[in-house]
């Protein structure tokens, strides 16, 4: 399983993480994200996780919704506005992400 930042009780209510995290589970399945897409959002952190949830729509013909999503945060990862709703920058950038597993 991939680490979630999303899920650190550092960041906030476990509640509101949980939540979140069911968000972008729904967000997943509702665009069938493969485990990349996966990976690239829950790296972010929770704010970025929300505004990219609320800002990616893809265009009705899109035939790869990873590779348009993963586009999308990589250029809102630069400053970049693809979705014309308002840049993201430095918000989108990857949160360093500790794996507990290697430090039992």
């Amino acid at each position: 399983p991939i680490p979630s930042p999303i899920l650190d009780e550092s960041w906030g209510s476990s509640t509101r993480a949980e939540a979140l995290e069911s968000q972008i589970h729904d967000f997943l399945t509702l665009w069938s994200l493969d485990e990349t897409s996966a990976q690239l959002l829950r790296t972010r952190t929770q704010d970025a996780a929300r505004e990219i949830i609320w800002k990616f729509k893809p265009k009705a013909n899109t035939r790869n919704a990873n590779t348009e999503f993963q586009l999308f945060v990589k250029q809102a990862e630069f400053g970049r506005d693809p979705s014309g709703k308002g840049g993201l920058g430095d918000m989108l950038r990857p949160v360093e992400v500790k794996d507990i597993d290697s430090e039992l």
